[in-house]
């Protein structure tokens, strides 16, 4: 794994979001039945190619349109599996064109297959500050859930929304899926 080759698959990962297209999205996720992908919100949870297939073409049916950029994401590699750690800015745009970022990470763990690496897990979440953080910006509102609500009320969505990350996978769960099965191939460079 290199710094260039892991900027290319979010990027990827990025464009196939932005262009809403479900099969680009797919085959960027190992061709395997525990394949899983966890998005920030807590119904977005699929494993296997028919519900990421389901949860991709619904998360791509929404109004908005969703990009994210990671300029700096760390990885470690473990025999054929690369765990991935990488904070960024999500940038999501409405149908009149107005955009909105959001703080935005993601965790997951690639594998080699024979095209290349592969999601085998991939889950994103909205990091939230704690309540009373000094850090909090004259827009954001502390909520008592801990989080901020970074979006000022719309009549589509009154009070705006709230902002809070999804705990689904600890980076000890992601490393045991990975390293327990037995990756075929080579580890493409």
């Amino acid at each position: 794994m290199t710094h260039e080759t892991l900027q290319q698959l979010l990027a990827e990962l990025s464009a196939a979001f932005c262009a809403r297209d479900v099969d680009r999205l797919l085959a960027l996720f190992a061709d395997h039945q525990d394949a899983t992908y966890a998005g920030s919100e807590q119904h977005e949870q699929a494993t296997g190619t028919d519900a990421l297939r389901a949860l991709f073409t619904q998360l791509l049916a929404r109004e908005e349109v969703y990009t994210f950029s990671f300029p700096h994401p760390t990885w470690v590699t473990a025999g054929q599996a690369v765990g991935v750690l990488a904070d960024g800015t999500g940038t999501q745009t409405d149908p009149r064109g107005t955009t909105e970022q959001f703080t935005y990470r993601v965790c997951g763990v690639l594998v080699a297959a024979a095209t290349g690496w592969r999601w085998m897990l991939l889950s994103g979440s909205e990091p939230t500050q704690a309540a009373g953080d000094p850090r909090l910006t004259s827009t954001q509102q502390a909520t008592p859930c801990g989080g901020f609500d970074a979006r000022p009320a719309s009549p589509r969505q009154p009070g705006g929304r709230r902002r809070r990350p999804l705990q689904l996978f600890s980076p000890r769960w992601c490393w045991s899926r990975a390293i327990d099965a037995t990756w075929p191939g080579p580890a493409p460079a």
